[in-house]
């Protein structure tokens, strides 16, 4: 079966219209002849005017809400119950996704409240087999928390994930991340560190509706001094339809660094 491009026909869209061929979809076949009208123009068609295959993959999108609540405030290190309410926005093309990701809190206890660093990333997936994927990532930390710490500069992100799939419905997962923090220091009152942080995990997937995940991190504090956080997680993903899911975490703090109880709840749709 004879394939044409949609894209290599506008070379030669002049030397038809010569010939007085009327082809209303632009498709290189003349209507007269062709059996699919109105085919996208990033289609490739056959010898009939229908798609065979197409040149672009469409974009997906998601939009994420949700409440956290955690016994302690590891940005501040103060032991306060502290509540936050999140906003992530997600866009999704073939390899390629970028991630928006911001966060209100408040501290129980006193009047500490405001937005936490925005982060914006860029992440590129990589299958150099059928059970491996790869993804690198970069990001950036736009400063819209404020402490009055001087730790109002823009931080950068880059990280490196995989996943390896272990038997048809369970999957190894791990990555690493490296943080540039650009914070200058107060004295030496505090003084703040580039972090490097790691995760690994299980991740077992549901035949219908969604994943359950088991893992361990631990990442290094921004602030000199302080042992790194580490903690234990499990987390469950589910799809109440075509387009609505549920996202449900536990975190529990192995070191006196973590909060010791973290539960975040998350509805997401998906289009």
């Amino acid at each position: 079966m004879q394939k044409i491009s949609k894209l290599l026909y506008l070379l030669v869209f002049i030397h038809f219209s010569l010939y007085g061929a009327m082809d209303g979809d632009f498709d290189g076949v003349d209507d007269s002849e062709d059996r699919c009208q109105n085919t996208p123009f990033s289609d490739l068609i056959d010898a009939s005017g229908c798609s065979v295959a197409t040149l672009s993959s469409p974009m997906a999108y998601d939009f994420i809400v949700g409440y956290n609540y955690a016994t302690s405030n590891t940005n501040t290190l103060e032991n306060r119950t502290t509540t936050s309410t999140t906003l992530q926005a997600d866009i999704y093309k073939d390899d390629l996704s970028f991630q928006l990701l911001s966060s209100y809190y408040k501290s129980d206890g006193s009047s500490d409240e405001g937005w936490n660093d925005t982060q914006l990333s860029l992440f590129y997936a990589m299958h150099p087999s059928t059970l491996l994927k790869i993804q690198a990532g970069v990001a950036l930390i736009l400063p819209t928390y404020s402490t009055g710490y001087k730790n109002e500069a823009m931080d950068y992100v880059t990280s490196l994930a995989f996943e390896y799939l272990l038997q048809q419905e369970i999957k190894f997962f791990a990555g690493y991340s490296f943080a540039k923090i650009n914070d200058e220091d107060v004295g030496k009152k505090i003084e703040y560190q580039d972090t490097n942080s790691f995760y690994a995990g299980l991740l077992y997937m549901h035949p219908q509706n969604g994943t359950f995940q088991f893992s361990y991190s631990n990442a290094q504090s921004i602030y000199v001094g302080v042992e790194p956080i580490e903690t234990v997680a499990c987390g469950v993903v589910w799809s109440l339809d075509a387009h609505w899911f549920t996202l449900f975490d536990y975190r529990y703090g192995v070191s006196e660094s973590a909060s010791e109880h973290e539960v975040a709840v998350r509805l997401g749709y998906t289009f």
